[in-house]
């Protein structure tokens, strides 16, 4: 049964070391876009269970809700898996669906990894490293910034968001406006 809920907007997932926080953090993040953050993404094939039979497909769906509207994304990583007829393995490629509910049942969108690549990111509005970046906060980093004094967490959060591009940016320009006003106070005289 499918059934809309209202999101509440922000999630905390807590555990030990070790409790598999990460693995779920991977899960969503392959979910929506097909990659992995960070260093686990390197390898796709280490996102299968090391317990999981040859037969077994390994494969994620995520239910999201967009201005309203509930999507469900589908993905499974290349593998190989057991041959249909015979004995011995053979490859088996990346795949990826969209569906958004619609009416009281699932509607295809795209059945094609690009497309559906190209759909999320415009629905989510991020892409793969910034909704790391910003959706999921690093482990411990969320509570540095509720923590930190008032003059740190400036620094923690411009680190967290890797915004100090932006700030030289705002720094440049305002260096720009401050010796354009003086080049105006010149020729005002």
């Amino acid at each position: 049964q499918n059934v809309v809920h209202k999101p509440h907007g922000i999630f905390l997932v807590t555990g030990p070391t070790g409790a598999g926080k990460a693995s779920i953090f991977d899960a969503i993040v392959f979910a929506l876009y097909g990659q992995v953050p960070g260093d686990r993404g390197e390898d796709l094939k280490g996102i299968r269970s090391l317990f999981a039979l040859p037969e077994t497909l390994t494969e994620v769906s995520l239910e999201f809700l967009v201005g309203g509207d509930q999507w469900r994304v589908k993905r499974s990583p290349a593998q190989d898996r057991p041959k249909k007829r015979g004995e011995g393995i053979t490859p088996e490629g990346a795949k990826a669906s969209l569906e958004q509910w619609v009416d009281g049942s699932w509607s295809e969108v795209t059945s094609a990894t690009t497309p559906a690549n190209a759909r999320v990111k415009e629905l989510v509005g991020l892409d793969a490293e910034q909704f790391s970046r910003v959706v999921l906060l690093p482990q411990g980093a969320f509570q540095k910034v509720l923590l930190a004094e008032k003059g740190e967490r400036e620094g923690l959060l411009r680190a967290l968001f890797a915004s100090t591009g932006y700030k030289r940016a705002v720094d440049h320009l305002f260096r720009e406006a401050t010796d354009a006003k003086k080049q105006a106070e010149i020729f005002k005289d």
